[in-house]
């Protein structure tokens, strides 16, 4: 799986006194599959209001597959924490993959 790159800018968050890095919201990576699909990677912004009128936004990452042929998209939404676990676990796989094919070549 090709790495996934977000472009990024510099700006300062004056509660934390630090320079925080800013993400581009919306900007989608598209990975080709073998199977005529298209895996859409992206960062999306959801703004939660509680009943104080309250505002606080949290950040995910939105992976979606499209398939060409059907014209069907299937969307999900991972935290970071996910996305954490996903990437060790496609590592893991990877890894085993290219051993096994190796040995078979």
């Amino acid at each position: 799986m090709p790495n996934v790159v977000t472009y990024r800018k510099n700006i300062f968050n004056p509660l934390k006194q630090k320079k925080m890095n800013r993400i581009e919201f919306g900007k989608i990576y598209q990975v080709e599959t073998a199977e005529d699909s298209t895996l859409n990677v992206q960062a999306a912004q959801t703004w939660i209001t509680d009943y104080a009128g309250k505002r606080e936004a949290e950040a995910e990452i939105v992976l979606s597959i499209f398939d060409e042929n059907t014209g069907d998209e299937m969307f999900t939404s991972l935290t970071t924490s996910q996305i954490r676990t996903l990437i060790k676990q496609l590592q893991t796989l990877n890894a085993k993959i290219e051993e096994y094919n190796q040995f078979y070549k």
